[in-house]
């Protein structure tokens, strides 16, 4: 019996041996695995702030880039309405240009076909005188012809 009970007390000593190699083992498994862990949970917060850095540039480099086409937009608008102004104003100034050269263009007209009206009454005064000329003429020769009868 003595040989049983130290045969379990050996049986027990060494099962309790053997779960504190076990025990051991897991905890030098469990340290090495957290150790691990950190080094990963490190790495991985690492690079997470990188692409958050990374994320941030771009965003700022997007924003740069939108005001600067924002800036080049309203640069142009900018332009293209002061070219639509300026345009605006020469088409106004070419109509009022337009309206007085019609309204000189009505005028000449108007002194012409005068002119014309006072040349063709010329003419016809020119032609009266000279009827009138030929009769007096006529007249003058017979008043001649008498006088050089008597």
């Amino acid at each position: 019996m003595l040989d049983m009970e130290v045969s379990q007390r050996q049986e027990a000593e060494r099962q309790t041996e053997e779960q504190a190699l076990q025990m051991q083992e897991m905890e030098s498994k469990s340290s090495s695995l957290a150790e691990e862990l950190q080094q990963k949970e490190t790495a991985l917060e690492e690079e997470r702030q990188r692409l958050q850095k990374k994320l941030e540039e771009e965003g700022r480099q997007l924003q740069e880039e939108a005001e600067r086409k924002i800036r080049d937009t309203e640069v142009r608008i900018t332009t293209l309405r002061q070219e639509l102004v300026e345009k605006q104003r020469q088409r106004a100034e070419e109509t009022n240009q337009n309206s007085k050269l019609a309204e000189k263009s009505a005028q000449l007209e108007q002194r012409l076909s005068e002119m014309a009206t006072a040349v063709q009454q010329g003419e016809e005064r020119v032609q009266a005188l000279e009827d009138e000329k030929q009769e007096l003429q006529k007249d003058l020769d017979k008043i001649m012809g008498n006088l050089t009868r008597w």
